[in-house]
């Protein structure tokens, strides 16, 4: 059987690695491994299309260098939508400020938005926050897939694994008149990747999850792209993590929880320059303001550190 594409999802490039990753010897080497892996995946008989189910970025504004690093680094013939993170405050209007339009007008990467096609398939994608609709054009032979930023979830027995997320009306299942017509749906949002059928019929749905790791309660998990098939089937391929470097210690599960509840932390860093001074200054005072206990203020900090040490011997 034929391969026609590669489907991926929420890359979350960064220019610092997060808590979980830390200990990592050289973040972007650590970035380098994957996509090396995707772009050798996508590169086999010929220049497969990648589709990409959003968040390429984990901040829609980054660092020259992090958007150097993608231009080098991600597969040719590279379609995506946005998800909320490529987006300056989760804002379409905004896109032409962002990271990932930079990627965009210097011909990097092409934007999934509308219908686009290669005679052997033909995709849709929606964007973060964009109505899915169903297929409107006439049926033909080719494999019609539907790419949307949105975070669904299948559940073997109906229970929730995230009570906050997993609700019902986030069900794979709510969407199945939307997903009419299409041969295949990717999905993007959702990090815990999965594939699966509604009711035995088509289409195919394959929620990509994380491409990297992130996270500490991430550390089993084992991130995978789909490939994709000319009868509109959906294979999944487990990437090669055994060089990941992992901290999933309590003290920075922690730590994680603390930085997800700082609701206020990035309205602050908006307002700061680009200085790493300021940007510690914002840190420290988020944790004070949250009562922050030591060991954890310290993981936070040292990673923050570093980080920077990275960056400041490499631009030597």
């Amino acid at each position: 059987m034929e391969k026609i594409a590669v489907l991926c999802s929420d890359v979350h490039l960064s220019h610092t690695p997060p808590l979980a990753r830390s200990r990592e010897s050289d973040w972007y080497e650590a970035m380098s491994r994957p996509l090396l892996e995707l772009r050798d995946l996508a590169r086999d008989d010929r220049c497969l299309p990648v589709l990409c189910g959003g968040d390429l970025f984990d901040r829609w504004s980054c660092p020259p260098r992090l958007i150097t690093f993608a231009t080098k680094r991600l597969p040719s013939n590279f379609y995506s939508v946005m998800g909320q993170h490529d987006m300056p405050y989760h804002s379409w209007e905004q896109r032409e400020s962002s990271a990932f339009w930079t990627l965009v007008v210097s011909g990097t990467i092409k934007l999934s938005s509308g219908w686009r096609g290669d005679g052997k398939m033909a995709w849709r994608g929606f964007q973060w926050g964009e109505e899915i609709v169903p297929m409107d054009r006439e049926p033909d032979p080719v494999v019609t897939i539907c790419i949307a930023h949105q975070y669904v979830w299948m559940g073997i027995d109906g229970r929730a694994a995230n009570p906050v997320l997993d609700r019902r009306d986030n069900h794979v299942r709510v969407l199945t008149g939307k997903l009419a017509g299409y041969d295949v749906a990717l999905f993007g949002d959702n990090h815990r990747g999965f594939l699966g059928r509604m009711m035995r019929k088509r289409p195919y749905v394959f929620n990509a999850g994380t491409l990297l790791r992130r996270h500490a309660d991430e550390r089993d998990y084992a991130p995978m792209v789909g490939v994709l098939f000319e009868d509109g089937s959906v294979e999944p391929y487990h990437l090669d993590t055994t060089q990941d470097v992992f901290d999933s210690s309590e003290t920075v599960r922690e730590a994680e929880r603390v930085m997800l509840n700082l609701d206020s932390f990035l309205d602050e860093l908006q307002k700061l320059g680009e200085t790493g001074l300021d940007f510690r200054r914002a840190v420290e005072a988020a944790m004070d303001r949250e009562q922050v206990s030591r060991a954890v203020r310290r993981v936070i900090l040292e990673a923050m550190e570093k980080s920077d040490g990275d960056e400041k011997k490499k631009s030597r």
